[in-house]
């Protein structure tokens, strides 16, 4: 039986393999960036940052569709499509970590923690509010994740310093893409999070004054990777693309325009840089 494409669309939003890839992507390239390649690294790092990302976000994913209870009485019962996702991912992560260093599993501990609380629901029986109840935290939270992953996560594991003032900028130049991408998703929660009284920077400064603001942060990014020695045609193309995805973005557009075109950008960009500029 075929399946339409927007059935098969639908399945890939929930199935949450694009973060996942766009983790293993980043990853990549931060270690192209430090002049080290897959093959040197292995797959086993790649596996588990796939998969603890997109068992993070079926972890929210579920819990905001269905709350903390039900949630957990899905997984807890072991049936339905839920529980046949959730432990498997679950298990793998936990049977990968047995194979990471001591200094980059607590690196990976801390972002996965940031990641949970971030988005973790209000409707908790405790006196608990998500991070990005935090006013204007949301998306430097998400830039601060990504970056970290694509920069110190691969130095910790590679011994290579800290210190290093190259790896700051590699930090500061994938933080500025993260950011300059993530702020039309406050663009496409504009009227959702005004509901719920979320103070956003698309929220206190409007949309268009957003959208320039993403357009800065990507020019920011577009300097410091010329700097760090990506192809300046494959960095233009996908930097107009970007431009153009954020000058485009508004809070009517479909998940499918945020979740598809622009994770997919992002996507497209990371492996491009990688492979063929």
């Amino acid at each position: 039986m075929l399946i339409n494409t927007n059935t098969l669309l639908k399945i890939i939003l929930k199935s949450q393999v694009i973060v996942g890839l766009v983790g293993c992507a980043i990853l990549m390239f931060g270690l192209n960036l430090l002049n080290i390649s897959v093959k040197e690294v292995g797959w086993t790092r790649f596996v588990f940052v796939f998969t603890a990302c997109v068992l993070i976000y079926r972890i929210e994913w579920v819990i905001h569709k269905f709350g903390v209870g039900k949630g957990l009485s899905m997984w807890i019962s072991g049936k339905g499509l839920e529980s046949r996702i959730f432990y498997p991912l679950l298990i793998l992560v936990l049977l990968l970590s047995f194979f990471l260093g001591r200094k980059e599993w607590w690196m990976l501990f801390h972002l996965g923690v940031i990641s949970l609380l971030y988005n973790f629901p209000s409707t908790l029986p405790v006196n608990f509010k998500p991070w990005r109840s935090v006013p204007f935290l949301k998306v430097f939270l998400i830039a601060y994740v990504w970056a970290m992953l694509g920069s110190y996560y691969p130095a910790t594991f590679l011994e290579i310093p800290l210190q290093s003032e190259g790896l700051f900028q590699q930090f500061a130049c994938l933080f500025f893409y993260v950011f300059g991408m993530t702020l039309p998703f406050d663009i496409r929660d504009y009227y959702t999070d005004q509901r719920q009284q979320l103070w956003t920077i698309a929220g206190a400064i409007g949309i268009p004054k957003t959208k320039i603001l993403a357009m800065v942060s990507l020019s920011l990014f577009c300097y410091m990777a010329l700097e760090l020695g990506i192809s300046s045609w494959w960095l233009g193309l996908t930097f107009l693309l970007s431009l153009v995805l954020v000058g485009l973005a508004n809070p009517l557009r479909s998940s499918f325009y945020y979740n598809i075109l622009m994770d997919g950008s992002i996507l497209l960009f990371l492996l491009g840089a990688v492979f063929w500029a």
